[in-house]
């Protein structure tokens, strides 16, 4: 568990927020700024997968992306084919 020793700052957020953080710090025994924390590094991949999975369906949809990443694909299999067949 990290705990925070650094300066602090004040952030608005509803009263309802503000309760519902420290209500699960409470059922958690996280500090507000380690459930803020924990959350936004959630929402953080959450966000990064979504838009992951945006930018694959838009290459799929794109005849011209499909082929240009598959030779690209091509092109590294081949260079870690080499690889893994010259260590032996």
């Amino acid at each position: 568990m990290k705990v925070y020793f650094g300066m602090a700052t004040t952030i608005k957020v509803s009263e309802e927020t503000r309760d519902r953080v420290n209500e699960l710090g409470g059922r958690t025994n996280q500090t507000a700024d380690q459930v803020v924390s924990s959350a936004l590094a959630e929402y953080e991949r959450a966000l990064f997968w979504e838009q992951y999975a945006a930018a694959a369906t838009a290459v799929a949809a794109d005849p011209d992306a499909t082929a240009a990443e598959s030779a690209d694909r091509a092109l590294w299999d081949a260079a870690t084919s080499r690889d893994a067949t010259s260590r032996g």
